[in-house]
């Protein structure tokens, strides 16, 4: 059993008199969302905590496999931030510097696999999922909110709503990029 990271979430789904009927979210709040809301369609309330918890502890594996990681300043001072991090340091200046164009020219994201591989996107778009979940993503070219709802999300979408326009290229979605 991977252990639950706790939160609102979690709190939440531990009442089983609370039902999630829609869901309205952005940014790693889309990651989060799209998660519960599959796995409520899929088991439930325990079904959601387990698959959140297998989730975030999935992008924390990836996150320990970079050498962005706390200095030993940070560690020693229980400062759980980057703040004397060499590596995230650098990094930052970099993407301050040079567009993820640059910077990532292949547009690898680790996170597609692991949305791919924990959500079921069919069973959000299948019209059985109980929770009518909006996603909002920023329209590059015009700058305004694109919502976007069960039958229309994958694995891009999140990736568009989660988006960080320093770190990576902006996500292609219908021909528009968000």
């Amino acid at each position: 059993m991977v252990p639950s990271p706790g939160g609102v979430l979690d709190r939440l789904l531990e009442d089983e008199r609370i039902a999630f009927e829609g869901i309205s979210a952005a940014s790693s709040g889309a990651i989060n969302a799209t998660m519960l809301a599959c796995a409520l369609a899929e088991g439930g309330h325990q079904e959601a905590k387990r698959a959140l918890a297998k989730l975030w502890s999935r992008i924390a594996h990836l996150s320990s496999l970079t050498t962005l990681q706390p200095s030993l300043v940070d560690r020693l001072s229980q400062n759980h931030s980057l703040d004397a991090s060499p590596a995230f340091m650098l990094f930052d200046l970099m993407t301050r510097l040079i567009s993820p164009y640059q910077f990532n020219p292949f547009n690898y994201n680790p996170l597609r696999q692991v949305l791919t591989e924990t959500i079921d996107f069919e069973a959000l778009r299948s019209g059985h999922c109980p929770v009518k979940l909006f996603l909002s993503a920023t329209n590059v070219r015009t700058g305004k909110i694109q919502v976007f709802k069960n039958d229309e999300i994958g694995p891009d979408t999140v990736l568009a709503s989660a988006c960080l326009p320093l770190m990576f290229q902006a996500v292609e979605i219908d021909g528009e990029h968000y």
